[in-house]
């Protein structure tokens, strides 16, 4: 049990670092953040990266939406790692959704 606890503490500051370098990642101009807000209240998060425009030229946008268990981070682990990132530079916008309770998606009550 005393190995889990660890395991899952160890997990959440790698998670709380990740966000950390991924806010600075935006602050720092390489994808906007936006919120899509639904009919049922949540705000969902959108990290669109920019298509290189020097090979954007006819192709059609991705959008990225991680599964049950996962978040953006699935697409965008960081610089060097980025499925997101790679896919912008090949000349393609890419959207990255945060579904209803993953990192930035939030909901606010009533």
């Amino acid at each position: 049990l005393l190995g889990f606890v660890m395991w899952v503490a160890v997990w959440h500051v790698q998670l709380a670092y990740l966000e950390r370098r991924r806010l600075r990642d935006l602050q720092g101009g390489h994808a906007a953040l936006s919120f899509i807000t639904t009919t049922d209240g949540w705000h969902l998060a959108v990290l669109h990266y920019k298509a290189n425009a020097a090979r954007a030229a006819g192709k059609l946008p991705v959008i990225m939406c991680h599964g049950l268990t996962a978040n953006r981070f699935t697409f965008d682990m960081a610089a060097g790692v980025s499925l997101a990132q790679d896919v912008a530079e090949a000349g393609h916008d890419v959207f990255c959704f945060e579904l209803r309770g993953s990192a930035l998606s939030f909901r606010k009550d009533a």
